[in-house]
């Protein structure tokens, strides 16, 4: 059996023949990457910084945030839990946990594909908030999944920003007491789908269920207007809110 042991589209895991680790003296195991929104999945473009060049930085209003990262094949995150509207999810952090040497599950982070995967017994209670959020509030109904997405609903004619439900993750870090939270709006976890005609069709969740106890992992479509810098040899992981059209050069 062929073992990607490069990882990954570009190499940017930490194992020694990724590019990250074989130009280490370079890059100083330091990435900062942010990605814009993509409209439509059509094409967008954006610049990643290694070494010396990845920088995060914010200001009063945008505070950068630090959690705790071990970096094997995957780069691992200590999820604690998941909010919607502030109300704490059912999850045992169990499905989390993060056994050293064995990536077949817990939290990981990864920006080559867009999907967000969790683990059937955190993503029932995730989809189950979600449904009861637009029936009881709006009395929709989801509609059948379209393509690959799981929950789905019809177009509606007051479709905006203040109708979406707020999806907060909760993270654990070595340095501090608590947790830290990443903020998930609609522009993270919701996609407009259209029709042959290019018609609003209605809108989909880019979040999808893989079963038990499988790898649950942060994808690109949940990180975009985030910049996201790796410290990999300082096992960190800092993320701030920032407008990433500006990131593009």
């Amino acid at each position: 059996m062929n073992v990607n042991v490069v990882a990954g589209i570009f190499g940017l895991s930490a194992k020694p023949k990724s590019l990250l680790a074989q130009l280490d003296a370079q890059t100083h195991g330091r990435i900062f990457y942010c990605i814009p929104p993509v409209k439509d999945f059509t094409l967008t473009e954006s610049t990643i910084y290694f070494g010396n060049d990845a920088q995060i930085s914010g200001d009063a209003t945008r505070q950068v945030k630090t959690i705790s990262m071990q970096s094997g094949m995957y780069y691992y995150l200590s999820l604690s839990g998941i909010s919607v509207n502030k109300k704490r999810l059912p999850i045992n952090p169990s499905i989390f946990e993060y056994v050293e040497g064995d990536e077949t599950k817990g939290f990981f982070i990864d920006s080559g594909t867009p999907f967000t995967v969790l683990a059937k017994s955190a993503y029932n209670p995730l989809r189950q908030a979600i449904v009861k959020f637009f029936r009881d509030g709006y009395g929709w109904l989801p509609r059948s999944a379209k393509q690959a997405f799981d929950l789905c609903y019809a177009a509606y004619p007051r479709y905006d920003q203040n109708r979406f439900p707020v999806v907060v993750l909760h993270f654990l870090s070595n340095d501090q007491v608590g947790e830290i939270d990443m903020v998930l709006s609609k522009e993270h976890l919701f996609v407009e789908i259209e029709d042959l005609f290019g018609e609003k069709e209605g809108f989909c969740m880019m979040v999808v269920p893989v079963d038990d106890p499988d790898q649950s992992i942060l994808r690109s479509f949940q990180q975009v207007n985030f910049g996201i810098f790796y410290d990999v040899h300082n096992r960190r992981l800092s993320f701030v809110p920032q407008n990433c059209h500006e990131n593009i050069s």
